[in-house]
C-alpha cells in the first residue's frame, strides 16, 4: 500500500488497524496535487480494496478534492 501511495507521490501519516480493516491519514505532494486526506479499507495477506478524499490544491491554486481508489491483488511470485 505504502510503496503504491509514493508512487503517486502520497505518504501515510498514520493509521490505526484493527483486524483486517484499516484507517489512514495520508499526505499527497507532487506536480498535480497538494492534499491530505483519509483512506479506509479492508486487507488480507494477499489483497487490498481501499477508499477515501484528499482536500488541498490543484496544480498549486485551484480548491480540489480528490477521490482515492486502491486495490491489489497477490496473482504469484514474480518471475525474474
Amino acid at each position: 500500500i505504502a510503496k503504491e501511495l509514493k508512487r503517486n507521490g502520497c505518504t501515510l501519516l498514520s493509521w490505526n488497524v484493527k483486524g483486517s480493516a484499516i484507517d489512514a491519514s495520508l499526505k499527497c505532494d507532487n506536480d498535480d496535487l497538494d492534499a491530505k486526506g483519509t483512506l479506509k479499507g479492508h486487507f488480507t495477506t494477499k489483497s487490498y480494496d481501499l477508499s477515501g478524499e484528499a482536500e488541498g490544491t490543484y496544480k498549486k491554486m485551484i480548491p480540489s478534492t480528490a477521490t482515492l481508489k486502491l486495490t491489489g491483488k497477490w496473482i504469484g511470485i514474480c518471475k525474474n
